[in-house]
């Protein structure tokens, strides 16, 4: 178990935030303390991924919490696919993402990190497969 998973709440961001976004001033750049969170923990976030909560606190900050996502989903969109008794294949459609993404998305298998994405070659565009 690594120091990171030891933790299951929320870590809230107490800092800066532009309305209700929190954001975090990182190597000269504003960005997300979710994507700061996520490259310190895991590596690098694919391009036109971006970092979303699964808990459903906008402000949490805590890895295990996090999930990469298509930049079309938004935190509620993953909270309503891990919530849904809906099929599978219903979601993939009213979501535009393919079936084994929403499948990945409820099994939280999406919180691997990149690496293991790519050395397992598991890892697509959330578009790239038919639903």
């Amino acid at each position: 178990m690594s120091f990171w998973e030891s933790f299951t709440c929320c870590f809230p961001w107490p800092g800066a935030r532009r309305g209700s976004t929190p954001v975090v001033k990182f190597k000269g750049k504003v960005t997300s303390p979710r994507r700061v969170a996520w490259e310190q923990v895991r590596g690098p976030i694919p391009p036109g991924c971006d970092v979303v909560t699964t808990c459903g606190n906008s402000l949490c900050c805590n890895p295990n919490h996090l999930t990469l996502s298509s930049p079309k989903l938004s935190d509620d969109d993953v909270r309503a696919i891990r919530e849904s008794s809906l099929p599978s294949r219903v979601l993939a459609a009213v979501h535009g993402i393919n079936k084994r993404n929403v499948d990945r998305i409820r099994t939280r298998e999406l919180r691997a990190g990149v690496e293991q994405w790519k050395k397992s070659n598991r890892f697509s565009a959330l578009k790239s497969e038919p639903p």
